[in-house]
């Protein structure tokens, strides 16, 4: 992918990767060099593996569709910066944290419904081991290690 980013003309390449399976691997990989305050040449590059989606039949394509929409509804056009932001990893896992920690406050506070006795502690801990089994799981299952089907068990 690196031998189309010319850094004249384009510094950016958005790649879809087919293979035999029905399934199919997106990537993006960017490099931009600029000047910082003291005149060095400074290079920023995406690290490809870091920016990439497998998307198809088997996988949901949630994230990467929303990444595309999100960049789909800029007005006037994207800048490089708003694409590697967009498909940045490190946005991806505080989104994910995020929607963790409000996951995690769910279910202490369901945990604590059912056993009001419980100190606070025990109720985290409880939310905390049932969530890292769930996250595990899922895991597991997406990588096709539960009965060798990557949507099994599935979850209605």
């Amino acid at each position: 992918m690196a031998q189309f980013i010319d850094q004249a003309e384009f510094h950016g390449v958005l790649a879809i990767f087919i293979s035999a399976d029905a399934d199919y691997r997106f990537t993006f990989a960017s490099s931009l060099s600029e000047f910082d305050a003291e005149g060095n040449l400074i290079r920023k590059e995406t690290a490809p593996r870091r920016y990439t989606y497998i998307l198809g039949p088997n996988e949901s394509c949630r994230t990467a569709a929303e990444r595309f929409v999100q960049l789909a509804s800029k007005v006037g056009g994207i800048t490089m910066a708003e694409v590697v932001d967009a498909f940045s990893v490190e946005k991806l896992n505080k989104e994910f944290f995020a929607d963790f920690c409000r996951a995690f406050d769910r279910v202490s506070r369901d945990i604590h419904k059912h056993h009001p006795k419980w100190s606070e502690v025990e109720v985290e801990r409880e939310a905390q081991t049932l969530l890292d089994r769930l996250v595990f799981l899922y895991f597991v299952q997406r990588k096709g290690w539960l009965n060798r089907q990557r949507d099994y068990p599935r979850l209605l």
